[in-house]
C-alpha cells in the first residue's frame, strides 16, 4: 500500500486488459465459446486461478505497471487455445486495428498537430510504412481466420511497432547510451543528477559502479561541486540546472537534457 512510485487506481489493470488480450478479447466467437464451455474442467480452472489470482492481487496493490501481468499471458493463451473453434472470424479485431492504422496514416501525414511528439515520427515515411504493414496483416487475418489469423494479426502489429520505434527518431531519443557514454568516464571524479529524481536511468548503459549523487537544492549542488571539482552533472535544461553553459546537450525522452563539467563552473573571485 501507499507505493512510493507508480501508484494507480484499483481498476488500472482491468482497464489495460483489452490491450493486453487483443485481438482475442475482441473476437465474439471466443466469448460464445466461453459461455458454452464447462468451467469445471481442471485445465480451464487452473488457467483462471493462474491469471485471475494475479490480476486480483496486483489490483489490490497500490503500485501497478502494465508489465506486471505479462507472466499471466500464457494462461490467457492456453484459455484461447482451448476455447477456440476452428477458423472463427476475426472481423471485429481486424476492423478495429485497421481503423487505428488508417488514423495513424492521417497522423503521420501531418494532418493532426502533435506538438513536441512530432519529432518522434521522423522520417514520416516510416510510420506510414508501419501502418501499411498493419493493414496488410488485417487482410491476412480476415483471410486466414482462427488462431492462424490471430497470430498473423498480433505478429504483424508487433513487427510494425518495432519498425516504428527502431527506424524513427524515437529510438535515439529514448536511448540511454548517449548520456551514459558522456558521464561514465567521470565515475572516479563523481557523477551528479540534479533537478529531478534519478531512477538509475544510465547505470546499466554506463556500467556505473559508484553511486550517483542527487543534490536537491542549489546549496546541495554547490557543496557537491566543492567536493567533486572534476565531476560531471546531468540535468534538464527546462528544469533546475547549473547556471553555467553546459558542455553538451543531449535530447533524451524527447526532453532537453544536458551535461555540465564541474571543471567549467565559475569559481568565486578571491578577495584582494
Amino acid at each position: 500500500t501507499e507505493a512510493f512510485a507508480h501508484a494507480r487506481p484499483w481498476w488500472f489493470l482491468l482497464a489495460l486488459l483489452p490491450v493486453l488480450l487483443f485481438p482475442w478479447i475482441a473476437a465474439p466467437a471466443l466469448w460464445r465459446a466461453g459461455a458454452r464451455a464447462d468451467w469445471r474442467d481442471p485445465g480451464l480452472r487452473l488457467c483462471l486461478v493462474w491469471g485471475g489470482a494475479a490480476l486480483l492481487l496486483f489490483s489490490l496493490i497500490s503500485g501497478k505497471q502494465a508489465h506486471y501481468l505479462i507472466p499471466e499471458l500464457p494462461a490467457a493463451a492456453l484459455l484461447v487455445a482451448r476455447l477456440s473453434p476452428e477458423r472463427f472470424p476475426l472481423r471485429v479485431p481486424a476492423l478495429l486495428l485497421a481503423a487505428a492504422a488508417l488514423a495513424g496514416i492521417v497522423v503521420a501525414a501531418g494532418l493532426v498537430p502533435l506538438g513536441r511528439a512530432e519529432a518522434l515520427l521522423q522520417p514520416r515515411a516510416v510510420p506510414v510504412a508501419a501502418c501499411l504493414l498493419v493493414l496488410a496483416t488485417c487482410l491476412a487475418a480476415l483471410r486466414l481466420r482462427g488462431l492462424a489469423g490471430g497470430a498473423a494479426l498480433t505478429l504483424g502489429t508487433v513487427l510494425s511497432l518495432n519498425l516504428l520505434v527502431g527506424f524513427t527518431a524515437t529510438r535515439p531519443l529514448y536511448d540511454t547510451h548517449r548520456i551514459a557514454a558522456a558521464i561514465a568516464p567521470f565515475q572516479p571524479a563523481g557523477i551528479a543528477f540534479y533537478g529531478q529524481s534519478y531512477h538509475a536511468e544510465f547505470n546499466f548503459a554506463g556500467r556505473l559502479t559508484a553511486p550517483v549523487a542527487t543534490p536537491a537544492t542549489a546549496g546541495d549542488l554547490a557543496a557537491w561541486l566543492a567536493a567533486h571539482p572534476a565531476g560531471v552533472i546531468v540535468a534538464r535544461l527546462d528544469r533546475d540546472h547549473p547556471a553555467w553553459p553546459p558542455h553538451e546537450t543531449i535530447p533524451f525522452r524527447n526532453a532537453p537534457y544536458a551535461v555540465w563539467h564541474a571543471a567549467d563552473a565559475p569559481r568565486p573571485e578571491s578577495s584582494p
